[in-house]
């Protein structure tokens, strides 16, 4: 596949590996981040699934359930230490962690309800943690889509270019062009405009 059923017989394989020398040059170059960045971008963000898939993280390492969840724990601590040793870091790659880590939590909050003395704090704990997600769910898509607030936000352009698009329009009416009309952009940074 990679020497295209070998027509590009042997450089579409060179090619392919060359490819890692490419990464390797941009994940040192751009978006280097220190080795606790992806907690510090979860913690405002993802705080109920990131406390609690921890505290489900340390009941697997004390004693495990089952060896799927000794196998969930590693996962989640594996890919958490490795994403974070590397220094190219963005903050859509906490979803990779983010999965092991709610599935922890779920872990967290099955096991503090088997624990009788904590069994009335659980569904107190569980309300916070849907409550706090959810207003973020809702705070993330409704109110900051477009800006920075979350770090998961990443636009070209904020709703403010709506107001630049009216302006055009405006123009354009005045003139009486209407969609004939011609714009000039002085600058090399004309997305989103087209």
């Amino acid at each position: 596949l990679y020497s295209s059923f070998f027509t590009n017989f042997p450089q579409g394989l060179i090619d392919s590996l060359a490819t890692f020398t490419i990464w390797t040059q941009t994940g040192e170059a751009t978006q280097v981040q220190p080795i606790y960045k992806y907690l510090q971008w979860m913690l405002p963000v993802e705080a109920p699934i990131l406390v609690l898939g921890v505290i489900g993280g340390l009941f697997t390492a004390i004693r495990a359930p089952s060896r799927l969840w000794a196998l969930i724990g590693l996962w989640a601590a594996g890919i958490t230490t490795v994403y974070s040793i590397i220094q190219y870091k963005t903050p859509w790659i906490t979803l990779n962690m983010l999965l092991p880590l709610a599935l922890l939590a779920g872990l967290a909050i099955h096991t503090l309800w088997k624990a009788r003395p904590l069994r009335l704090g659980v569904p107190v704990v569980l309300g916070v943690a849907v409550l706090l997600s959810g207003y973020q769910a809702i705070d993330l898509n409704y109110r900051h889509y477009d800006d920075e607030t979350y770090p998961y936000v990443f636009v070209h352009s904020t709703r403010d270019m709506l107001r630049m698009v009216d302006e055009i329009e405006a123009t354009a009416e005045r003139a009486g062009t209407g969609r004939e009309t011609g714009i000039v952009i002085v600058s090399p940074d004309y997305w989103p405009l087209p």
